[in-house]
């Protein structure tokens, strides 16, 4: 645990509990730059799945490279190729579908951004948004309604199996088996652009997330020794709704911080070696972000940064501190 805290000098003395991040593989994601919550998916969900009740499937995961077939009736034993890209986060998923079929020497197919629950042990995903028409109409990829499928294992194979179901109540059979246990970095792309867009249209419409389910981008990643780690914060815009709280490792450290009335001072002593992550959160309600100056004192070096944390957005630092 972080044994001493000072904010503005006064020392800070937190209990740990239980750090609150569950999203992905919470380091892989760090070290993308860009998170997208620290509360459970489920929490995160409304914003694109069904908002019907989550079972998690504990036992697989499904995060990887999934190839297979899909045996459309109506092409005899023609059928398309597909290729699901998935990540995962306790019974949810989000990925990149691909679908490829040759007609008369063409090639054609759709791609999507689907998102998927677990719903009574069979894994249901829905396309959120077609990301490509290739040499089809975007309005026949449209017509996917949903994938019903089941997770299953022979020997050392893992499968998913089940129906595609199309808008008009017919349906296919689709089959895929495991490739590869990590996405290529075009649908890790793909991925966290449309879960950015998402949030940018709450930002613009003002939407006000609760503190859990915000964005969460890394902008400074730092490795540090034992010596103190001193974190400034000052206001850009000294506007009186400027106010922040601050996390360590889950812990609030300091909280309805106003800094219009004057810059946030914290003094970090005996960091606890390996990864400490200090969370920034803005606790305006009035401004959809906050302009705010962040300098990090450590060994006489300074690092400044401009840092924006806001009604969609949190602001993540990682101190990772040295084995000595």
């Amino acid at each position: 645990m972080v044994e001493k805290v000072y904010c503005n000098g006064d020392p800070v003395i937190k209990n740990r509990v239980a750090f609150f991040c569950s999203l992905i593989n919470l380091r892989y994601c760090k070290r993308q730059f860009i998170i997208f919550g620290y509360s459970s998916m489920r929490r995160l969900t409304f914003i694109f799945l069904f908002c019907s009740p989550l079972l998690v499937l504990s036992a697989q995961n499904l995060s990887g490279v999934w190839e297979g077939r899909l045996n459309m009736r109506e092409d005899g034993d023609k059928g398309m190729r597909v290729r699901l890209e998935l990540l995962q986060s306790e019974g949810s998923w989000f990925g990149i579908l691909y679908t490829r079929g040759v007609e008369k020497g063409t090639v054609y197919g759709c791609d999507y951004f689907v998102t998927g629950a677990t719903v009574n042990g069979r894994i249901d995903f829905k396309w959120q948004k077609v990301q490509r028409a290739i040499a089809i109409k975007e309005s026949d990829c449209q017509a996917l309604q949903l994938i019903l499928l089941v997770y299953k294992q022979r020997d050392s194979s893992c499968m998913l199996q089940g129906n595609w179901v199309w808008k008009n109540g017919n349906t296919d059979v689709m089959s895929c088996v495991k490739v590869a246990e990590s996405i290529s970095p075009m649908a890790e792309d793909e991925i966290k652009g449309y879960i950015s867009n998402i949030y940018e249209w709450y930002e613009t419409a003002g939407i006000r997330l609760p503190m859990q389910d915000r964005f969460i981008k890394n902008v400074l990643n730092l490795e540090v020794d034992s010596s103190d780690v001193v974190l400034e914060l000052s206001t850009i815009d000294s506007s009186k709704h400027d106010s922040i709280a601050v996390y360590v490792n889950g812990n609030p450290v300091a909280e309805l911080q106003d800094l219009l009335q004057k810059p946030l001072r914290l003094r970090f002593k005996e960091l606890p070696k390996g990864i400490n992550d200090l969370l920034i959160v803005s606790q305006s309600v009035v401004q959809k972000r906050i302009n705010i100056r962040m300098k990090f004192i450590w060994q006489g070096e300074i690092i400044t940064r401009i840092i924006q944390p806001g009604f969609t957005t949190n602001v993540l630092i990682e101190l990772t501190r040295k084995t000595e």
